[in-house]
């Protein structure tokens, strides 16, 4: 019984491999076995943000006597996630049970066991991509000190759960220091890789993670130098998955330099009804991108209020542009920082292409638009939004 499974397991391979001429030089085909018996299928997530950990379904894979198969033709080369648990099951199994995988182009062959806790590993690939981003993931653990770092997490998590505020301070004032070395030893080391692997698929997918991604483009010599790296790529990385993502921020970034027309953002009053930043054509606009929960957004609302009402006799309107997942939270900041002015909520539909098409990494943002719609200024904070207002309002 066991030959006939084994016989058939390598006949499924070789159907694969087969088949892999076919496809290979369109798309990604995964294909291999587990070593373990209990998986009966395997669920795929396309990674958006990896620093944070954002990822979104994309398919499954059917396991049959432990060997499996998937194609792909739209995909490109680029980090996935694979876990053997459903997330609609068990959000938090799913993503501690799962690991990335690298594929590269083509056909690539796996094998998964399950290790400690019953993660997912990979013990074999054929893809030299995931060999090296291994390597990659080993070594940015040494030196941004994970394993020191992880224990002191574990240690102010022990002092939270107690409640044990003292020991909080205690442990976060001490161990400042060190995570600020780690953070400094891991930026400099990514960029001495960006810049070793520069020209190679493995490192326009570092350059797009590692810089590109989180970097807020806001001056307009950011983005020639970002232009300048990505016109280093030759013409098969171009078609690659990574440099599209960084050529599409890099067109969104240019939309809204200063001197554009800032893009429609379109949401919910606090009444429920329709309203947008076109409706304040006319006037200059301070748009202020905040929610609830963010401390430094709310921080700068006395900064806000007093630029509101010196200037709101002359023509100048605030747009607050929330994006609350709730909107009693949105409804209740609003009444206790007494923002009396213009507010928008986002539907959920529209959060992230909002916020992408304004280049938003983190909030607050705020930014003035003239009365034609024109992108004055951006990145205001504190004082410098009473002064940046006052000197086109009322410049005398």
């Amino acid at each position: 019984m066991r030959d006939k499974v084994m016989l058939r397991r390598k006949f499924l391979l070789l159907f694969v491999l087969f088949f892999s001429l076919f496809v290979q030089s369109k798309g990604i085909t995964i294909a291999g076995h587990i070593t373990d018996s209990s998986i009966r299928r395997l669920y795929i997530f396309t990674v958006y943000d990896e620093q944070n950990t954002y990822l979104l379904p994309l398919d499954s894979i059917e396991v049959a006597e432990q060997a499996f198969s998937y194609h792909n033709d739209t995909l490109r080369s680029q980090l996935l996630f694979v876990t053997p648990v459903s997330e609609k099951k068990d959000n938090e199994a799913a993503f501690l049970q799962g690991c990335y995988i690298f594929p590269s182009d083509g056909m690539n062959e796996f094998t998964f066991s399950l290790g400690l806790a019953k993660r997912l590993k990979v013990d074999v690939s054929s893809s030299p991509l995931q060999q090296r981003y291994e390597q990659f993931v080993k070594e940015r653990d040494r030196v941004g000190q994970k394993e020191v770092l992880d224990s002191l997490d574990r240690v102010f998590y022990a002092a939270r759960n107690k409640n044990d505020t003292k020991e909080m301070e205690v442990i976060k004032r001490s161990s400042a220091p060190i995570y600020a070395n780690a953070y400094k030893q891991l930026r400099s080391w990514f960029d001495k890789q960006i810049s070793v692997q520069c020209g190679t698929a493995f490192g326009i997918y570092l350059y797009y993670t590692y810089k590109l991604q989180h970097s807020k483009l806001d001056a307009k010599s950011r983005i020639e130098e970002a232009d300048s790296m990505l016109q280093g790529y030759g013409p098969e990385l171009r078609r690659g998955h990574y440099y599209n993502l960084a050529l599409q921020k890099l067109l969104k970034a240019k939309k809204i330099l200063i001197g554009n027309k800032a893009p429609n953002i379109v949401g919910i009053d606090e009444n429920g009804k329709n309203i947008s930043l076109i409706d304040f054509r006319g006037k200059y606009v301070l748009i202020d991108f905040w929610s609830s929960s963010c401390k430094w957004c709310r921080k700068e609302t006395p900064n806000i209020r007093k630029a509101y009402d010196e200037f709101k006799s002359k023509g100048f309107v605030v747009l607050g542009v929330s994006t609350d997942l709730y909107k009693s939270e949105w409804l209740k900041a609003i009444e206790t920082d007494k923002a009396t002015w213009n507010h928008l909520l986002l539907p959920k539909e529209q959060r992230s292409r909002v916020l992408e098409s304004y280049n938003i990494i983190a909030i607050p943002e705020i930014l003035l638009v003239d009365p034609d719609g024109n992108i004055l200024a951006k990145g205001l904070r504190g004082e410098q939004i009473y002064e940046t207002i006052r000197m086109h309002i009322s410049p005398n």
